[in-house]
């Protein structure tokens, strides 16, 4: 890991099971090629996995398929991402899976939530974070007018779900307007973030959380080969 050379790198990450296309062995030809990270649901409805949140819901949840997904995630050593999935999936997956999972961009409420809306609520952080997880709200200039507002609303996270579950989901190219306009912002932030935190706690909220779930998912297991059924 970077952390522990000291170098820059880049983790290889799918938006979305869509090329799967019902074929579960292509979970192992991706992870073959580098892929750890692994977004089970995107802007697709009739994705056969689970329900996305900016469409009317199809089955209910996840599918038997999906949850066999995510299992397999779990064996080859895949950290599982459930952004856009709707609570009744994110609660589904959150039962199954034997890993902690990662919701790393999205919006975080309060109060009462728009129906087919990217926002979700406290109960759904919470089943995020009651599997070890983490979960990354975005840097949304609807939300927040400033990086100080910003930080404030990491803040309140923290408050509902604790330090070791919180995250920055800045999805700046995504973002109308967007609080943080390039990683040159970072730096302001994090002095931000220390009117709030000690810095060890910065340390979490900056990266370290998901570096953890990234080391417990990926570790090798008993000394065998991932690609080992």
């Amino acid at each position: 890991m970077t952390a522990r050379s000291n170098m820059p790198g880049a983790i290889l990450a799918v938006e979305g099971s869509d090329f799967l296309e019902g074929r579960i062995e292509h979970l192992q030809t991706a992870y073959d090629r580098g892929i750890r990270h692994w977004q089970l649901v995107h802007y697709r409805a009739d994705n056969a996995l689970g329900d996305i949140q900016t469409e009317h819901p199809l089955y209910g949840g996840a599918t038997p398929f999906g949850l066999d997904v995510v299992r397999r995630c779990n064996q080859l050593g895949l950290v599982l991402h459930v952004a856009h999935a709707t609570l009744p999936t994110v609660k589904q997956v959150a039962q199954v899976s034997t890993t902690p999972l990662v919701l790393s961009h999205t919006g975080f409420s309060t109060g009462v939530l728009k129906p087919e809306t990217r926002w979700i609520g406290v109960d759904h952080a919470r089943h995020v974070a009651d599997t070890g997880g983490v979960v990354g709200i975005w840097a949304n200039g609807h939300s927040f007018d400033t990086l100080a507002d910003y930080a404030n609303g990491l803040a309140r996270l923290v408050e509902t779900i604790g330090i070791d579950h919180v995250g920055i989901g800045t999805d700046m190219e995504a973002m109308h307007p967007p609080t943080m306009t390039s990683c040159a912002d970072w730096s302001e932030l994090i002095g931000h973030l220390l009117t709030h935190f000690c810095a060890a706690e910065v340390a979490k909220i900056a990266g370290g959380n998901y570096l953890r779930i990234f080391d417990q998912v990926t570790r090798p297991k008993g000394g065998a080969a991932r690609s080992a059924t």
